[in-house]
């Protein structure tokens, strides 16, 4: 279960880091909000409740239908939510394994932030890339980076896509949803309405994607106030400790909502893109990468010679639901490649990442990929060579320069 876990949060980080997500605490005059906006593709977002036995805590939960929690908060008014940040060695000589899901084992044992850091102390982090921010009900918060903990230093902490703890004295993060809901946090006072002002702002959108959900935690009242699809007008407020009083269940996030053209749109675009990556991964599984390349190809130059047709009769995007911005995007071939990855099948993912390049070789990130897939099978003259590639279309890269700056110290 571990590796499972493991595995999850490594296909999370996968991606492009814009599907990273934003979340921010203050706590003002006693009170204290947690707020997070969660940036992937997937439409299919859930919620579903946890009761607590044998002295547990309840516990709610946000996520995809693979039931993996991305978010939630617990009876105790402890509330998480996980990131996608660069791959980062730990030591985790002395710790033990931990056989299932660490996450829900701390919020099932956790009330304080003390407690949460305990947990991360006795047992080995899967968290080689990605990171987690807990806040408890007084306002207490951390994030945790791997074997690395970043406590809150004043009134607020937020935490993005990028360690907080690589930021020297003096310097500023380049991140801009960082730097403008610190901003904002610096001069609000703690309420629902500047909290969804904030989600507002630093909400994330590109074609595929974006932020998909987002949530105001109350912790003192346990409540949450939900938002669908980035839209900060239509809200649910929901009472966690009436909710653990109903039998457990698991609701779609789009069913509690109005109907919004835009979140179904989305619903429909994204599936047929999950639906596409599924039916490749079925591919792969069952006939290898190279079949899986060769399918591929196929149905992306289907997808690419659909597009004139479908810009051309607009009562075809009206029947089926299809639009013009339907695509088959890089990002699906740089899940595949990280799955093999993380299997140690290096061979084989640096095929589907060079391949990715070939398909798109504009785009920064599948170069990230090709040179962390290098850099892991040992190949450090080629790891840095597509790095340095993903730094000429991406200045803005800081895990992709601190490599760069550490290979060519090895030299």
């Amino acid at each position: 279960m571990l590796k499972q876990l493991v595995i999850v949060l490594a296909l999370i980080t996968a991606v492009n880091t814009s599907f990273a997500c934003s979340m921010f605490t203050a706590t003002k005059n006693g009170k204290t909000l947690t707020g997070n906006n969660e940036d992937y593709m997937d439409p299919n977002t859930r919620m579903w409740t946890v009761h607590g036995v044998d002295g547990d805590f309840g516990r709610i939960y946000f996520g995809f239908s693979n039931m993996f929690p991305q978010g939630g908060m617990n009876s105790a008014g402890l509330v998480f939510d996980g990131f996608t940040a660069p791959h980062k060695d730990m030591n985790k000589k002395g710790k033990l394994e931990f056989d299932g899901n660490l996450i829900d084992l701390i919020m099932s044992k956790c009330s304080t932030i003390e407690e949460v850091v305990s947990y991360f102390d006795k047992y080995a982090s899967p968290l080689e890339a990605a990171q987690l921010m807990f806040v408890d009900k007084t306002g207490n918060s951390v994030i945790v980076e791997g074997d690395n903990y970043v406590y809150k230093n004043g009134d607020y902490q937020v935490a993005t896509n990028f360690y907080v703890s690589g930021i020297n004295d003096g310097e500023e993060s380049t991140c801009e949803r960082y730097k403008l809901a610190n901003s904002m946090l610096d001069t609000s006072a703690v309420t629902i309405n500047n909290f969804r002002k904030i989600l507002a702002a630093v909400h994330n959108e590109w074609a595929g994607g974006g932020t998909l959900y987002s949530n105001i935690y109350d912790h003192d009242k346990l409540q949450v106030y939900l938002y669908l699809h980035h839209n900060y007008e239509n809200v649910v407020v929901i009472d966690l400790m009436k909710e653990l009083k109903e039998d457990e269940k698991v609701v779609e996030l789009i069913s509690m909502f109005p109907p919004s053209f835009c979140s179904m749109k989305f619903a429909n675009q994204g599936s047929l893109e999950m639906k596409f990556e599924e039916d490749m991964n079925k591919v792969w599984e069952e006939k290898g990468v190279t079949t899986l390349l060769e399918n591929y190809q196929k149905s992306y130059d289907g997808y690419r010679k659909i597009q004139p047709l479908i810009r051309k009769y607009r009562q075809i995007v009206e029947e089926t639901g299809v639009t013009a911005e339907t695509k088959i995007h890089d990002r699906i071939l740089n899940r595949i490649g990280y799955k093999l990855l993380n299997e140690k099948k290096y061979a084989e993912a640096i095929q589907v990442f060079e391949y990715n390049v070939e398909l798109y070789p504009k785009e920064w990130n599948v170069y990230d990929s090709l040179g962390e897939a290098y850099l892991k099978s040992g190949d450090k003259k080629k790891a840095i060579k597509y790095y340095r590639k993903t730094l000429a279309l991406n200045p803005d890269n800081p895990n992709a320069r601190e490599i760069v700056n550490k290979l060519d110290q090895d030299k």
